[in-house]
């Protein structure tokens, strides 16, 4: 032990009304020798007679807890001596009525030890976990002392999660950490019990570690240590549930459309595990209904049987009642284990009806399972209740229906072998009933006869998506045996399971139902056979999951080991690493995958463990747990999931570069489940995870640091530190550009990452920047130089001023096929268009002949280099035209005397004509489209003789008008 001081305590003792009064009070240490010393000047203000005591207590701590609670002698001697250096005498104890000017006092000490931790008991020392939420308890008895206790509460594999202590009337709790409490203000009773609570998800077991440590006070420092500390062990086991399905009926026929006696099902839970997700599934044969009004339910909630809706379709004749959407207390509390009977039953009674067309002989099939607390899938229950049985209906062959796969590789095709026996020969009121599973289709005129049928096809009942093959033997000669084989196709559609192919077989016969008085067509089930089929795909397991830090990073070792069959060995499959962001070490919906890569199986041996080592880059790395997951590329069965949690991070540096002036946000992104602590003194909100890092003008050049300790779970921390570069902000160049109006300008970026801002600009991401410049505006370019300082360029765009003296000719009229003059002032160069009917396209003064109405434009060059565009128009009008605007002689001689020898056609104002000549007999014997060209009165190279000719001429005027003209010519010699 070490002695460290002592309290001095001097009080005045009233006897008349026998009341103590603290008159001074000093604690004085003890010097490395053990002793202490009081000065004349403690008592120089202090009376002293026999109302005055002088209280001594002594602080001293266990400095080795071993040591001293080992050692044999816990007494020690502890000596006072009073003094005064006159003969002022003192007053010792009540006890003494004699005055003294020095005394020395001894006393013998022994310490007595108060063990705590013997005070608890733990009641539980196992725990059958048969729910989410488990509880245990201890027990304080015949604590004689206050303190106060700190627990340290943890589950040895991490699986078990949000553990709490109730808090009571009897003490107090602090909850210090996800881990560590204390309680405190503990009251002296006979008996104090302690409830503890926690969520399980230790699917195979766990342990939960507790210290308890006992403080002789309510107070207690985090350093503090305790000589009475003590640990406990509670072993945590998981119980899963057992579901059973028990069916009860009265077995007797019925009617036709009569009511079939009431059944009864009873589900319960025969384990200690409690029952989630629970369900009842029923298969309804056709022509069979069940009666809303006598369906009813009854539960731990409902206190007797209360009405139930009708159950839900899941496909073809499946129905469900999922018991999660029923009963309010499942979704969370499940159905209970066995130890809470009756709460762990659901019992629901109800009555049907049979219709026309029903399946008789056949009867109601029912189906549950549910999962344990880890949703591990329980054991499945089926039940059969009796067959439907109608009046004088009876079955008249025993039938049996034999089944196989021909072919199963289980890519998408399988091939069926059906045979039928029956104990009496088949006719055509023998029918064969195949249901397919959901998704499978018949592969049409696939039907093959082996014995005793015919080729055909069934008729094909498409019932909630589900194909439902019938087969008839109309015409098939007489037989006790039958085979067939067909094809099924689409298996791919299904995932990794058992699947079943339902083969039934019928006899149609006719029943009387009672509610309408008619002969009704029943369906008589004669048999019935399930031909389950096993979707064999791919094994594959996670054998190994390591982990280790490199540098900011993290390698994962991952080895896995698959069997496969040689038709998968082309396929392909994902594995993924995924991070535990909630930290509940269980796949969710907040998880975040962080890698991925593909594996194809011919590449993993079958049967032999491959390696891999995946590297976590330091902004892959999201939390301390990790998954690694396989994930199907086609089909895998018996997917796997390794699990790892990292014990320590390495610490990630970030670096920024920022302007003086700007503002920077560091930090990290909140995932829910990380606490986060910024050591830094000048950051005001400690347990943020962002902080706005503002800087100013005078931070030029500086360097700024933060650190972050990101807390992702109870044991798992990372420090983030963030180092800012400041540098200096640099001014932006000014661009002046002067342009004409209308021109385009072209500026361009001097880096790859920028942008540009202006009044109606359009592009702003373009490298080179392209724009029609018709009024005056500025343009700026914000870039980051090479210290990532924002930067911004202005470009001034001036439309320079237009010169006002340009000028050009007055529109004009002419007549056709006369000139214009036409020019423009003011101008050193020109060019005119069209050019293609000017004396000069680039002469300042030029002649313009049009043949028609035309715009000449004048693209003027100022003394500014700029354009101007000017226009003139010149209208062409044209003269009146009529047909005397045509003249032809009535007769001419070809006779080679020079005159009257060719007959021309005179025309005026003429564009185009068609000048044609006929003999008296119609044949055309000229013709021509120019004026210019003559009749010379000969026909194919020879001289007509005299004779009268007719003509028409059909001619265009200059401005569009059509003549014609007929008439007679004479030939003369």
């Amino acid at each position: 032990m070490e002695v460290l001081s002592a309290d001095l305590n001097y009080y005045y003792y009233d006897s008349s009304i026998s009341s103590t009064r603290l008159v001074l009070s000093r604690t004085v240490p003890f010097n490395n020798k053990g002793y202490f010393h009081l000065s004349n000047s403690f008592f120089d203000t202090l009376s002293f007679d026999e109302n005055y005591i002088l209280d001594i207590r002594i602080n001293a701590r266990v400095t080795d807890c071993k040591l001293f609670s080992n050692g044999p002698n816990k007494k020690f001697n502890f000596n006072i001596y009073f003094h005064t250096p006159s003969d002022n005498p003192f007053h010792i104890g009540q006890d003494y009525r004699t005055f003294y000017n020095k005394s020395d006092i001894s006393k013998l000490i022994e310490l007595e030890t108060y063990s705590g931790s013997s005070k608890l008991d733990f009641v539980e020392k196992n725990i059958i976990s048969a729910a989410k939420e488990i509880e245990w308890r201890a027990n304080l008895f015949n604590n004689s002392y206050s303190g106060s206790y700190l627990f340290n509460i943890q589950s040895k594999k991490g699986l078990i999660k949000n553990i709490n202590i109730s808090p009571d009337t009897s003490y107090q709790v602090k909850k210090i950490n996800d881990s560590i409490f204390h309680l405190f203000y503990i009251k002296k009773t006979a008996l104090n019990t302690l409830k503890f609570t926690a969520e399980n998800n230790a699917c195979d077991g766990d342990s939960i570690c507790i210290t308890a440590s006992w403080y002789c006070s309510d107070t207690f420092a985090i350093n503090q240590k305790s000589c009475d500390i003590t640990s406990y062990v509670i072993e945590v086991k998981d119980k899963n549930p057992l579901m059973e399905l028990n069916v009860i009926q009265n077995s007797r026929s019925v009617n036709l459309c009569d009511t079939i006696p009431e059944y009864m099902i009873e589900l319960y839970n025969a384990n200690e595990g409690t029952a989630y997700n629970v369900f009842l599934d029923i298969n309804i044969p056709q022509g069979i209904k069940l009666i809303p009004s006598t369906i009813f339910i009854d539960h731990a909630e409902s206190n007797g049987f209360v009405p139930l809706a009708l159950p839900i379709l899941l496909s073809n004749n499946t129905y469900r009642w999922d018991f999660n959407n029923i009963i309010n207390s499942h979704r969370t509390l499940g159905l209970s284990g066995v130890n809470s009977f009756p709460k762990n039953r659901i019992r629901i009674k109800f009555k049907a009806i049979t219709d026309c067309d029903a399946f008789v002989n056949s009867y109601f099939t029912f189906y549950s399972s549910a999962v344990s607390n880890c949703n591990e899938k329980s054991n499945e229950v089926f039940r059969s209740t009796n067959k439907i049985q109608i009046n004088n209906v009876n079955v008249k062959n025993n039938v049996q229906v034999l089944t196989k796969t021909v072919s199963s590789t289980l890519k998408d095709d399988i091939d069926l072998e059906i045979e039928v026996q029956g104990s009496a020969n088949f006719n055509d009121k023998d029918s064969i009933e195949i249901i397919l599973p959901l998704g499978v289709k018949y592969v049409s005129n696939s039907m093959s006869p082996i014995l005793g049928v015919q080729k055909s096809e069934p008729r094909i009942i498409i019932k909630n998506g589900v194909q439902i093959l019938r087969f008839g033997l109309l015409g098939n000669p007489p037989t006790n045996n039958l085979k067939f084989r067909i094809k099924t196709y689409c298996w791919n559609n299904l995932q990794c399971n058992t699947f079943d192919i339902n083969f039934n077989t019928f006899y149609n016969d006719v029943a009387l139902c009672i509610s309408t008085g008619m002969l009704c067509n029943i369906y008589l089930q004669t048999s019935q056979n399930l031909l389950k089929i096993d979707r064999v795909c791919p094994q594959l397991n996670i054998t190994e999951f390591k982990i280790k830090n490199s540098n900011n990073d993290i390698s994962l070792d991952l080895e896995l080991k698959t069997n496969y069959s040689d038709a998968f060995k082309n396929d392909s499959l994902c594995i993924a690493i995924i991070a535990d962001m909630d930290g509940d070490q269980k796949l969710g919906n907040k998880d975040l995958k962080v890698k991925e890569f593909i594996e194809i199986y011919k590449n993993l041996n079958s049967g032999i463990a491959k390696s891999y080592n995946v590297l976590l880059e330091g902004n892959q790395i999201k939390s301390c747990g990790y998954f690694a997951l396989t994930i199907p590329k086609t089909c895998i069965c018996d997917l796997d999931t390794a699990y790892i949690n990292v014990s320590s991070l390495s610490t990630v540096h970030s670096s920024f570069e920022i302007c003086a002036g700007s503002e920077l946000e560091i930090g990290l992104d909140s995932t829910g489940s990380s606490k986060y602590f910024w050591i830094n003194s000048d950051i005001p909100c400690k347990n943020c995870p962002k902080y706005l890092y503002k800087s100013s003008l005078n931070d030029v050049n500086s360097i700024k640091e933060y650190h972050l300790i990101d807390s992702l779970s109870s044991n798992c921390t990372r420090e983030h530190i963030f180092t800012i570069q400041i540098n200096q902000l640099q001014e932006g160049k000014k661009h002046l550009i002067e342009t004409c109006k209308s021109e385009q300008i072209s500026i361009s970026a001097p880096v790859n990452k920028f942008l540009w801002t202006g009044k109606q600009l359009i592009d702003s991401i373009n490298k080179t920047l392209k724009f029609i410049a018709t009024e005056d505006q500025t343009i700026l370019l914000h870039y980051n130089d090479s210290n990532q300082c924002n930067v911004v360029d202005t470009f001034c765009i001036k439309i320079l001023d237009l010169i006002d003296n340009l000028s050009i000719s007055p529109d004009t009229t002419i007549i056709f096929g006369a000139k214009a003059n036409i020019w423009v002032k003011g101008a050193s160069t020109v060019n005119w268009s069209p050019s293609i009917t000017l004396d000069c396209s680039s002469c300042t003064n030029t002649q313009a002949m049009p043949f028609e109405t035309t715009l000449f434009t004048a693209e003027i060059i100022d003394s500014h280099g700029c354009k101007k565009i000017l226009d003139v128009l010149i209208t062409v009008i044209f003269p009146d035209c009529d047909s005397t605007n045509l003249f032809l002689p009535n007769a001419f001689s070809p006779n080679g005397d020079s005159h009257n020898d060719l007959l021309y056609v005179r025309a005026k104002d003429i564009d185009k004509i068609n000048f044609v000549i006929y003999n008296r007999w119609g044949e055309k014997v000229f013709e021509t489209n120019d004026v210019s060209i003559p009749w010379d009165g000969r026909y194919q190279g020879k001289d007509l003789g005299p004779d009268v000719f007719g003509y028409c001429i059909e001619a265009y005027c200059l401005n569009g008008t059509k003549l014609i003209r007929r008439g007679n010519v004479s030939l003369l010699k």
